[in-house]
């Protein structure tokens, strides 16, 4: 199974990876660098046994990688600590 992440535009293969986890690690860390806007005009696809899958494209995938970047955002922020502790002398 490979997962390949084209340029819409051109038709180009940008890149292609191992899992599909790894193709969204790659797509949130492309975000956070870049902004969403970078990753407009992007299909994902996964070929397994000669037989393409569409998992997103262009605006369905920028929603997809936002929603995860709140949702990473939203569990940071629940895990930060809000109290104020003294420090010993």
């Amino acid at each position: 199974m490979s997962h390949l992440l084209f340029c819409l535009q051109s038709g180009n293969v940008i890149t292609d990876f191992a899992s599909e986890r790894d193709a969204w690690d790659a797509l949130l860390s492309w975000a956070r660098d870049d902004g969403l806007d970078a990753l407009a005009g992007l299909f994902l696809m996964r070929i397994q046994d000669g037989d393409p899958t569409r998992i997103a494209m262009d605006d369905e995938l920028v929603r997809r990688v936002a929603a995860e970047l709140r949702e990473v955002d939203d569990h940071m922020s629940e895990n930060r600590s809000t109290t104020v502790g003294r420090v010993a002398p």
